[in-house]
């Protein structure tokens, strides 16, 4: 079992548990997404084979009534988050043997000014040298925003689903309270991984205009965090959810796996036209377009940055799309995979096309002058060859690209 030290003060757990004589080993890898570190990255695992679960239990008794800045949450084996706060010693241990990780947090740490002493927050006094604390001691109305993941702050409302908002609040990874003025403020503290979480708080917030949403230890404007869950909404009643995304529904082909970029790959996309036409000397009408991928990637970040908290967006696959398509092709009225981008106004980099089919006066002939400033798909073919290569080079097995494309 896993034991995070998480916050300033958690680091005095770990004394605790050598006084206790429990076992332990430090873990100082990366952080896994999701994960919140305190200020040395440590991960305790414990080594005992036949770990004293009753010693544990009253370790993490004493150290958190020992503060008032402490919180002990546990992740049991079946993903279910619980907040320790009032256990006993029994509880504790029964909670433990079907645990997969705890998360031991203290958000301070005090220590007396004159003697460096440290000092429990619900000590009036310095034990060592007898100064004065409680002057130093008097909370404030703030919360503590984490540097790390998501953290929603809501005040108190009349709504008729606030029961259920505060439920949803207390299955965050932290959850607090404080009073500012005379309304009481929650805070809910999610790690990178539980945005879903997040989604289903905010969700249940609609309405209350005392809110404010944190993201890595920054507030952010809500409507920019969740600009997507409309589209996430509709997604859900979706007879393919893992093709949603890819414009199944809308019966839009779209590479890129978000709809809402809307550069579908279809004659009318825009970002087909980000080029230029060289002639090629395979024909009269023959020609090269080069893609300008510096301008699509462009286009691309622009519209990602308004979507980009949606936990559906694969940038892994957005990548390989804009490397796997190739630089150039050939198009002509004839190709295969391209035809001509055409229209009846003149713009820049524009190249003139004249078809001449049949001859005149020798049965049915017919001839065509006009306009080309890009290139648009001619059937699926194509876009299958992209999307399958990217979906092997991203090890994606669902959807399926048949799925995408039917």
């Amino acid at each position: 079992m896993k034991i995070l030290l998480l916050g300033p003060g958690s680091d005095s757990f770990p004394v605790a548990l050598n006084e206790a004589g429990i076992q332990y080993e430090k873990l100082t890898q990366n952080p896994l997404p999701g994960v919140i570190w305190n200020a040395t990255g440590d991960v305790l695992q414990l080594l005992e084979q036949a770990i004293p679960w009753t010693s544990i239990a009253t370790v993490l008794v004493a150290w958190i009534r020992a503060r008032s800045s402490r919180k002990i949450i546990v992740t049991t084996k079946d993903e279910k988050v619980i907040h320790t706060e009032g256990y006993s010693v029994e509880q504790f241990e029964k909670l433990l043997t079907n645990a997969r990780e705890v998360s031991v947090i203290d958000t301070k740490l005090d220590f007396c000014p004159l003697c460096n002493q440290r000092v429990s927050d619900l000590e009036e006094s310095c034990p060592k040298c007898g100064r004065r604390l409680t002057p130093s001691k008097k909370s404030k109305p703030t919360f503590q925003i984490p540097e790390t993941g998501y953290a929603i702050e809501f005040a108190d409302s009349g709504f008729d689903n606030f029961p259920t908002v505060l439920e949803k609040a207390k299955q965050s990874f932290r959850y607090e309270t404080c009073v500012k003025g005379r309304t009481t403020w929650h805070l809910a503290v999610f790690n990178k991984d539980q945005f879903l979480l997040v989604m289903e708080l905010a969700k249940s917030l609609d309405g209350n205009k005392k809110r404010k949403i944190y993201v890595n230890g920054k507030e952010e404007r809500w409507q920019d965090v969740f600009a997507f869950t409309f589209c996430t909404s509709v997604r859900k009643y979706s007879n393919n959810l893992r093709a949603y995304c890819f414009g199944v529904d809308d019966r839009q082909i779209n590479l890129w796996g978000c709809k809402l970029l809307s550069m579908g790959w279809n004659e009318s996309s825009d970002w087909l036209a980000y080029g230029s036409l060289h002639k090629s000397n395979e024909g009269t009408n023959s020609y090269v377009w080069i893609f300008d991928k510096k301008k699509i990637l462009h286009e691309l970040n622009g519209k990602l940055f308004f979507y980009r908290f949606c936990p559906h967006i694969n940038t892994s696959l957005i990548q390989a799309i804009l490397e796997l398509l190739p630089n150039q092709v050939k198009v002509s009225p004839t190709t295969e995979d391209w035809r001509f981008r055409t229209g009846a106004e003149t713009v820049p980099g524009n190249v003139t096309i004249h078809e001449q089919h049949g001859q005149p006066g020798a049965g049915v002939s017919w001839s065509a002058t006009y306009s080309a400033f890009g290139v648009e798909p001619h059937g699926n073919q194509f876009a299958r060859k992209i999307l399958q290569a990217a979906f092997n080079r991203c090890g994606i097995q669902e959807p399926k690209v048949d799925d995408i494309l039917k």
